[in-house]
């Protein structure tokens, strides 16, 4: 199992270093040099990120308008806000405003400038959210040998903001917004915002038009769909999702997977075979699986439909981050999740670029306790 390094000392001391097992080990360090080490700046100057936001906001031309407040210094004061958990557009602009001279902006507006700056800011918080997720995967890596695992899926988000549509969200019919992600090896890569009246397979063209040769894409039942099956079968693209009750398969046999009964069907369809596996299990044997796939090996497809807990993941992450909406527009609700998913892709990638094995909210927890005491709200040690 590899080491957990926690904040490298200078050259001048020895580098404390612990082993995951060892949970009676401590580390002995100052609680000054522990917030000298998380500095919001570098971890901002490690990643590039203010040439990043400057690289969306000349793309998009986001500065064509503008009067008074820079976008770039927008764009980085509320990345900044939410990263030490800024929970109000108040909030926003307090935090951003305390620490103008920490990230290095000129300045930033106070809320209600900064809600009428959402439609504005939308589009190049999109391409920095496309840029840091192409940064992401190319540290996060292939989960596999060979090709991607694609994962699709649906966050509700109960509200009764104007925007919102009347659906199923979170196991009931109410008021909402949907958020549609993408992720890529276990990284978002892709996000669309609609309300909850619109079906969670509405996307799915748009999701999988950038899928390339040999990748995998595992989607939740509610994306089950034969077409969609055929289509990418024919592009070598193999597709796994859980079986729908109301689907017919022609029964081939079955077999013995350890003390487990399998059952194996298959249907073929526009001369694409698709299988379906009633009975296969983990290694635990405790959870019975009924998948569908255009692939012939069972162990290979569960395998692959194990990866796709890494969007749960993802929204775990969220949820553990507060997500909420910083304004009841659309393009608010678009800027409040652009935002969150930015923080935690930029949180990811300081992390694997310091080698650190911290999860993305105890990472911010540490964040948010720097800026307390750079601003004087926490008594220095």
């Amino acid at each position: 199992m590899p080491y957990l390094r926690l904040f490298s000392p200078p050259e001048t001391l020895k580098a404390t270093v612990i082993h995951p097992k060892q949970i009676n080990s401590i580390i002995n360090m100052p609680q000054k040099r522990l917030f000298e080490k998380l500095d919001l700046a570098k971890a901002f100057r490690k990643i590039n990120l203010r040439e990043i936001v400057k690289r969306a906001v000349e793309k998009t031309g986001a500065n064509k308008y503008r009067r008074k407040h820079g976008r770039e210094d927008v764009l980085l004061g509320a990345i900044a806000s939410i990263t030490v958990k800024a929970e109000k557009t108040q909030e926003i602009s307090e935090f951003a405003e305390e620490l103008k001279d920490t990230i290095g902006i000129k300045s930033f507006p106070e809320r209600s400038t900064l809600s009428r700056l959402w439609p504005r800011i939308d589009k190049p918080l999109y391409e920095v959210f496309l840029e840091l997720s192409f940064k992401a995967l190319k540290l996060a890596g292939r989960k596999i040998r060979f090709g991607n695992v694609v994962a699709l899926d649906v966050q509700g988000i109960i509200s009764k903001c104007r925007i919102s549509g009347r659906g199923f969200v979170r196991g009931k019919v109410a008021n909402g917004l949907k958020l549609h992600l993408k992720t890529v090896n276990g990284v978002p890569s892709k996000v669309f915002f609609l309300d909850a009246s619109v079906h969670d397979s509405y996307y799915v063209d748009e999701f999988l038009e950038d899928i390339g040769e040999c990748d995998h894409v595992v989607v939740d039942r509610a994306f089950f769909d034969t077409d969609f099956m055929v289509k990418l079968a024919k592009r070598d693209i193999s597709f796994t999702t859980r079986t729908k009750r109301n689907i017919k398969f022609d029964f081939v046999d079955e077999f013995a997977d350890g003390n487990v009964l399998v059952k194996r069907y298959k249907r073929v369809v526009d001369d694409v075979t698709i299988w379906r596996f009633k009975g296969i299990s983990l290694e635990d044997r405790q959870t019975l699986f009924d998948i569908v796939t255009t692939l012939s090996d069972y162990k290979f497809a569960l395998a692959l439909y194990k990866l796709r807990w890494d969007i749960e993941v993802v929204f775990r992450h969220l949820s553990n981050m507060n997500f909420r909406l910083f304004g009841y527009s659309y393009a608010g609700f678009i800027c409040s999740a652009l935002l969150f998913l930015v923080v935690y892709l930029l949180i990811l990638i300081y992390t694997k670029l310091a080698r650190r094995r911290v999860s993305v909210s105890e990472m911010r927890d540490k964040f948010a306790r720097w800026f307390r005491w750079i601003c004087g709200r926490l008594k220095p040690p």
